[in-house]
């Protein structure tokens, strides 16, 4: 069936936030609760530790962009998509299926956790550049908006199902009901309509090697056109600037001392939180998308990075719901507005590639700088994670410099 553009249907909607949802769910758990079962249940002897294994598990998340280049251009059975979907059900079913039989963290533990994130990963590239195709671009916003904000709302019942999970049965059921879920979604993702694009520049006639280096070469071509430098930059910094979403339950647990079930009834109201800042901004960026809105947003998000702050100080359970539902707000649309500038940048025929390659950069600020950087820094200096967080400000403000230079400042021209 050969499908273009025009025969989108909002219904599509659904199932792409059905998908993003449960993999917000499987991936927040192992985020979000891994740091917390390897201090509890394993050996891990500080949360630097626990916190610098999560983010070596996650590896295949900075990786995407291979994801990408192998999935827009070598396809399987004359489909770009669907194979590598399933490749990515077998390879999360393997992790989830062997991650609860080691009992203490070792080479085997971080494989197991690796081939979770090798399915969520690759699964995510292949539905970014599916659903790149197939949704027009007059809806690039919402499109992100039900990306982040289904994906948030995951990441809540990671923490309010999961914890519950833990606290009224065990970590092995936990981690049964997390994989199905993680292994569902990803077939149902095949249920979406292929757009199958010809790379113009991949031929049956020449050599595997000799298609590859053209391949990288129109992508550099691609890439170079438009400040690529500015770009890479802005990712890597707003990336590093949403990494408080890998502190959240270390804070709820060592700072707060939450229960499980505190813990996920917190983790549900940032959830809900970053579920409407993400669809809000999508619906308002796609309406009017300028200078003074973005503003207003960053600095909305900084002020409720700094409203942390209160909370080394005094402690007040109505307004530490408040603060994380705030945060959950104001981080949902900062990520949503991200993604949808990488959606914009992501080029027929390398969608994927190009949306992995932004969001692997994204990635790596967000989880192997700014998710180990700020713990680190808290457990060597002997401070909150709230006070440690605040470099967040400094890194909001470099990102804002440069998708300033590289895209306001034109339209400002223009």
């Amino acid at each position: 069936m050969t499908y273009n553009k025009d025969k989108f249907k909002i219904s599509y909607f659904y199932l792409i936030g059905l998908f993003y949802s449960g993999q917000g769910y499987s991936l927040g758990s192992l985020v979000l609760l891994f740091p917390i079962y390897m201090l509890n249940e394993l050996d891990a002897s500080s949360r630097s530790e626990a916190v610098t294994i999560a983010a070596i598990m996650v590896i295949p998340w900075y990786v995407k962009f291979l994801f990408g280049l192998i999935t827009d251009n070598f396809p399987m059975l004359d489909m770009r998509r669907k194979p590598y979907l399933l490749i990515a059900t077998i390879s999360s079913l393997i992790g989830w299926s062997t991650i609860y039989l080691h009992d203490e963290i070792s080479l085997l533990f971080v494989f197991s956790g690796f081939m979770i994130s090798l399915g969520s990963a690759l699964g995510d590239t292949v539905m970014d550049g599916q659903t790149i195709e197939i949704t027009p671009e007059r809806f690039a916003g919402r499109l992100q908006g039900i990306n982040w904000g289904s994906r948030g709302l995951g990441l809540g019942a990671a923490g309010y199902v999961s914890s519950n999970i833990v606290d009224m049965y065990s970590w092995g059921t936990f981690f049964l009901i997390v994989g199905s879920v993680g292994v569902v979604i990803t077939l149902l993702a095949m249920l979406l309509p292929e757009y199958n694009i010809q790379n113009k520049v991949v031929s049956d006639g020449i050599s595997l090697l000799f298609k590859l280096k053209l391949i990288l070469m129109d992508i550099k071509d691609i890439l170079s056109k438009a400040d690529p430098l500015l770009k890479i930059n802005y990712f890597l910094f707003s990336g590093f600037s949403l990494s408080i979403v890998l502190q959240i339950t270390l804070i709820m647990e060592t700072e707060f001392g939450y229960s499980f079930r505190e813990i996920g009834i917190t983790a549900l109201i940032y959830a809900i939180g970053s579920f409407l800042g993400s669809i809000l901004n999508g619906v308002i960026t796609d309406r009017n998308d300028n200078l003074i809105r973005y503003s207003v947003l960053n600095v909305a998000y900084s002020i409720s990075i700094i409203y942390g702050i209160t909370f080394v100080y005094v402690r007040n359970e109505i307004l530490e719901l408040i603060f994380f539902f705030i945060l959950g707000i104001f981080g949902g649309a900062f990520e949503a507005y991200q993604l949808k500038i990488i959606q914009k940048e992501s080029k027929e025929p390398y969608e994927s590639t190009i949306f992995a390659i932004f969001t692997g950069i994204s990635n790596i600020g967000q989880f192997a700088m700014g998710g180990i950087l700020l713990v680190f820094i808290a457990d060597f200096f002997q401070i909150p994670l709230l006070m440690s967080m605040q470099l967040l400000l400094i890194t909001l403000l470099i990102s804002y410099f440069f998708i300033y230079k590289f895209k306001f400042s034109k339209e400002i021209e223009n």
